[in-house]
Formats: C-alpha cells, sequence, structure tokens
C-alpha cells in the first residue's frame, strides 16, 4: 500500500510540474487579446471582470438567504 502511495505522489508531483510548464508557455507566448478593437483585455480588466463577478454573486447569496424563514 505504501508502494503505492509513493506512485500517486510521483504521478502528482509530475502532473503539478507539467501544469506549471504549461501554464508558463501559455504565458510567455500569449497574444495580446483585443475586443474587437474597442478595448485591450488586459490583466487590470480580467481583475475587474472577476471581482464584478464575485461580488453579484455574494449579494445573490445573501439574498437568497435572507428570504429563507427563520425557524
Amino acid at each position: 500500500m505504501a508502494h503505492m502511495d509513493d506512485d500517486i505522489s510521483d504521478i502528482s508531483e509530475c502532473l503539478i510540474q507539467r501544469r506549471r510548464e504549461t501554464l508558463v508557455s501559455i504565458l510567455s507566448t500569449a497574444k495580446p487579446l483585443h475586443g474587437r478593437g474597442f478595448f485591450r483585455v488586459n490583466h487590470s480588466i480580467v481583475t475587474s471582470i472577476i471581482g464584478a463577478a464575485t461580488t453579484y454573486i455574494v449579494v445573490l447569496v445573501q439574498f437568497n438567504i435572507s428570504e429563507k424563514p427563520l425557524l
């Protein structure tokens, strides 16, 4: 059983390393994105979109919780 755990651990480490290499490759060769020529999609826009979506989800969850009757 311990041998099997070691094999799984080795495979996991190999997969993590491959993911890192792939991510570095993608980030280093990524072409800039444009919004149909109107704007550039950069890190600040992506961060803003993620922040807005997260805030929206939190508000929805809070309203959903507040609508449930208290026992």
